[in-house]
């Protein structure tokens, strides 16, 4: 309801991990997560220690750039969903977490929800695939296609999606070219903010 943060969603999700992992014995395990879910799983992974624990994430149209709407609102979970918020900068600036296990990024185009669908882009996931089929932001966790993908998510992993050709592929890895540009700038912009700046010289002595 909006109410709640994500972070102590984040930190309910690591109680369940903690369950799981102790029931199965299991040291690695996988996580599925649908809109708001996929960002708690995204925050969980990069701030609770979640990778260590992680074989596989499969994002689904995550909020992972923000929602526009988000905007008119005011409820705690909304501020943090703002484009730019201090909170998805503070995500957006390491993505190691994330590239550190098989992390999964898929959406659909025609979502009305997350608008423009880009907002989804889950940085540091090593396959992003856009699937049109899917007409609804709420289907994309029970469409019977996105089943299937789940399933060669979890099962076969990135080998199960080889480079995407299509014309939303090449889109999203330009996409991901400019993003990871204006992320090697900012922390250039960020270093030389941070850089000790030489001390002035002193002014020459008025000659007597």
């Amino acid at each position: 309801d909006g109410t709640s943060p994500v972070e102590p969603l984040a930190q309910q999700l690591d109680a369940e991990v903690e369950k799981l992992r102790k029931a199965t014995g299991a040291a690695r395990i996988d996580l599925v997560g649908h809109s708001l879910g996929a960002l708690v799983v995204r925050y969980w992974v990069q701030k609770l220690d979640g990778a260590a624990r992680t074989r596989r994430f499969v994002s689904l149209a995550g909020p992972h750039q923000g929602v526009v709407g988000a905007w008119a609102a005011h409820l705690p979970l909304a501020v943090q969903l703002k484009p730019d918020s201090p909170f998805l900068k503070d995500l957006q600036q390491d993505s190691r977490a994330i590239e550190s296990i098989e992390a999964f990024d898929f959406y659909t185009p025609m979502d009305a929800v997350i608008v423009p669908a880009l907002r989804q882009h889950l940085p540091g996931a090593r396959v992003r695939r856009g699937y049109p089929k899917v007409p609804t932001h709420s289907q994309m966790h029970t469409h019977p296609l996105m089943l299937q993908v789940i399933h060669d998510a979890l099962v076969q992993g990135a080998r199960a999606f080889p480079a995407e050709t299509s014309l939303i592929g090449r889109l999203d890895r330009a996409t991901e070219a400019v993003e990871e540009s204006a992320r090697k700038a900012a922390a250039k912009a960020a270093e030389k903010l941070h850089r000790p700046q030489p001390s002035p010289s002193p002014s020459p002595a008025p000659a007597p």
